[in-house]
């Protein structure tokens, strides 16, 4: 899923945290992308690669023409208009005990967030107790409604950036959304996204 953007103005983003691996593409501006840990992310050709659930933030800064241009792409096997989680999956994660359980369930709220997520709804879909449920994410650095919010943040920042399950790119414009020559306003999110 390829999502290109271009800006005007100065654009910061903190606290990013996708539940898949990224490429973040620079064509133009200055790109800084920086981890966690302070070490400056980097890669070949203008492309720098994010490991899954790697938390970063983001400042793009215009070139000397006045534009800053770059494109995300989101490793993932699906798109974006997933109705219902893949309870298979979930179910599979959380019975092979491998610590994949929080980044599998992470990556169903991001396909499914306006889905009504519940600690005890999964449960009772997974027949398991909440509580082993609340377990196994925390033995995994998870906590269920930090990341149900997370998700769902994510993909309110996706939708602002013109993000939807179309071949078709969209670029971003200085809070304009341009497809196909129909453009029309959107607000920018502000603050962490985490």
């Amino acid at each position: 899923m390829e999502y290109s953007f271009a800006s005007t103005r100065e654009l910061r983003l903190n606290g990013l945290q996708f539940p898949f691996p990224l490429r973040w593409r620079a064509e133009r501006g200055n790109h800084r992308l920086l981890p966690l840990n302070g070490k400056l992310l980097s890669g070949r050709h203008g492309e720098v690669r994010v490991k899954p659930e790697q938390r970063f933030d983001v400042a793009v800064m215009p070139d000397l023409a006045g534009a800053a241009v770059g494109c995300i792409v989101l490793d993932c096997m699906s798109n974006l208009t997933e109705s219902a989680p893949d309870w298979y999956k979930m179910a599979v994660e959380y019975a092979g005990k491998n610590q994949n359980f929080g980044l599998t369930l992470a990556q169903s709220m991001f396909f499914s967030p306006e889905y009504s997520w519940s600690l005890t709804g999964v449960a009772e879909r997974l027949k398991i107790e909440p509580r082993a449920i609340q377990m196994a994410l925390f033995r995994e650095s998870y906590s269920f409604a930090s990341t149900l919010r997370r998700c769902r943040r994510l993909r309110k920042l996706l939708s602002v950036m013109g993000a939807e399950p179309l071949d078709v790119p969209r670029t971003i414009l200085c809070g304009r959304v341009c497809r196909s020559g129909v453009t029309k306003n959107v607000s920018c999110p502000e603050g962490s996204f985490d």
